[in-house]
């Protein structure tokens, strides 16, 4: 936060030239109405903020008001309550979207989780499977070893 004074343009110019490299935006904001809003109307003083190169928003207080700066600013707000309330809702959305980008990070992180999980899982299947099958073979040979057995018996028997 900085604050100039704007009862001579120049000054307030300078001082604000001195400071505006320091932020990413800024705005101007005051309330009432008297003669030194006229200062919002002279083309050097747009000119100038315009050449800062920067996003800038006005509140300068009474919505009936409406000087050459309005007409240029990024935003315009009739009076610095109404510049406030757009500001909340902006940080409130801004806070609600940083929510969500941790809940998404979260929600990536158990998905690998679950991911790992899985792959663990299929692996464990296929070593069943594999092992059913080693079973399976082993009892398909067992059954044709003691049917062997029983026709050998049988036939010992029956010749002698």
């Amino acid at each position: 936060t900085c604050v100039v004074r704007v009862s001579d343009p120049q000054s307030m110019l300078k001082d604000m030239a001195e400071v505006v490299d320091q932020f990413d935006a800024f705005a101007v904001v005051r309330g009432g109405d008297d003669a030194s809003m006229e200062v919002w109307n002279q083309a050097e003083v747009v000119h100038e903020l315009l050449a800062f190169s920067k996003p800038f928003y006005l509140a300068l207080g009474h919505s009936h008001k409406m000087t050459l700066a309005n007409q240029y600013a990024d935003e315009s707000f009739p009076t610095p309550t109404a510049l406030g309330n757009y500001m909340k809702a902006h940080i409130l959305a801004i806070a609600e979207h940083e929510q969500l980008l941790i809940r998404i990070d979260e929600l990536t992180h158990k998905c690998a989780d679950y991911k790992v999980k899985n792959a663990t899982i299929l692996e464990s299947v296929k070593g069943l499977k594999e092992s059913i099958t080693v079973e399976r073979e082993k009892r398909r040979k067992l059954k044709l070893i003691a049917v062997a057995l029983f026709v050998a018996f049988s036939a010992y028997l029956y010749f002698f």
